[in-house]
């Protein structure tokens, strides 16, 4: 096993909690006792007193095994809404004997329970469990608990253990078309015609000249080359490689009004899954950097070569972030020029398309969920 941090051993917090067992054994020693007191029958107070002494002793070494002892949660790196996974808590004996005792997360967060029987000193011990979490942001904020009920199950008793990091969910993805994405965006950059074809004229030039090939259905004119065809007798066509794509800049405004309807909320997470969808979808086509800018409260601009790990890191703040109707535009300097920019915001029609196309110095295209792009494909309400 590799070596890991030491979560904390003992804190001061601990509590007791009584089995539904214990609950039954009390209640059966303490009836006893008493009629063993009102009738005056010997036996019957013994065992009765017995029984209670039974359910202390439980207390006692139920707390004496976590002594010592500390739970941790294992790092997890972001994963999707909908997208199952396993979380793993891990827990760890320091102490100076084996210890049977078991790991549990707060029901509000991931819910990982697990027990681990005689468990040496120096040794520490893992249990995962599948989830699937169906809406995004950050979960396990309280620490994980070691706990202990042995050796009768009466009282169980549990000590807090470190505080680890918090499992971060990221919005629902869906399906992009990114071949439909890019030719939308160019598009919709250069909606005036001369721009959209200095755009196409200057990624032409970019493209190196590899040769000539048969005609296909599909291929422009202007790309004929005359010619070869009239030696060939067939038409014959220019053969590029192809032209590199722009760094992609994605601008996400998480819009909401002060006092936001059901269906505006609803139009928020939509706008977040449609940002992640295609911020994974640049990722793992590989290629040129991302960008992924935030206007929220307090901006975040986060950037990074695509990867599948990098999308998930680009896509972290989208996984807390809050609405708001006073969106701030984030730094973007440097990263404007040559970039396929886009602003995805929660609003059709956002006002913040003209600020960061005033900024960049050309027209930026603006994708809210009630546009219906039809490049994306939103994730099954489900898994939202």
């Amino acid at each position: 096993m590799r070596p890991t941090a030491r979560p904390a051993a003992v804190a001061p917090d601990r509590s007791f909690r009584v089995t539904r067992e214990g609950r039954w054994w009390a209640a059966v020693g303490l009836g006893l006792a008493g009629i063993g007191w009102v009738k005056t029958i010997p036996p019957l107070l013994l065992l009765g007193y017995a029984a209670l002494a039974l359910f202390a002793l439980n207390a006692w070494l139920a707390r004496r095994q976590l002594r010592g002892v500390g739970a941790v949660r294992v790092p997890h790196p972001p994963v999707y809404a909908g997208e199952p996974t396993r979380v793993a808590l891990r827990l760890r004996n320091d102490g100076p004997r084996p210890v049977t005792a078991g790991v549990c997360e707060p029901a509000g967060g991931t819910a990982v329970t697990g027990l681990f029987e005689a468990l040496v000193p120096g040794a520490e011990a893992e249990r995962a469990e599948p989830r699937t979490f169906f809406r995004r942001g950050a979960f396990g904020h309280e620490p994980p608990r070691a706990w202990s009920d042995a050796p009768f199950g009466l009282v169980r008793a549990e000590v807090p253990g470190a505080a680890g990091p918090v499992l971060l969910v990221l919005p629902a993805v869906g399906g992009v078309d990114l071949d439909g994405f890019r030719r939308w965006a160019r598009r919709q950059a250069g909606a005036g015609g001369r721009s959209r074809q200095r755009v196409a004229r200057s990624a032409a030039d970019r493209a190196d000249l590899r040769g000539v090939r048969p005609y296909r259905p599909g291929d422009g004119l202007r790309d004929i080359h005359w010619r070869t065809t009239a030696r060939r007798g067939e038409p014959f066509v220019r053969d590029y490689d192809s032209a590199p794509d722009p760094e992609l800049v994605l601008v996400v405004e998480p819009w909401l009004p002060g006092e936001p309807a059901a269906a505006q909320v609803v139009r928020l997470e939509e706008a977040l899954s449609l940002a992640a969808s295609v911020v994974r979808a640049w990722c793992l086509a590989g290629g040129t950097r991302v960008t992924v800018a935030v206007a929220g409260d307090e901006p975040v601009v986060r950037t990074a070569t695509p990867s599948e790990a990098a999308a998930r890191d680009l896509l972290a703040p989208l996984a807390t972030a809050a609405g708001t109707n006073r969106p701030a535009l984030p730094d973007l300097a440097g990263r404007l020029r040559r970039s396929t920019l886009v602003v995805v915001s929660s609003r059709p029609g956002s006002p913040l398309g003209v600020a960061v196309g005033r900024a960049a110095g050309r027209a930026v295209p603006v994708v809210a969920p009630a546009d219906r792009p039809v490049w994306y494909h939103p994730p099954h309400p489900a898994a939202r």
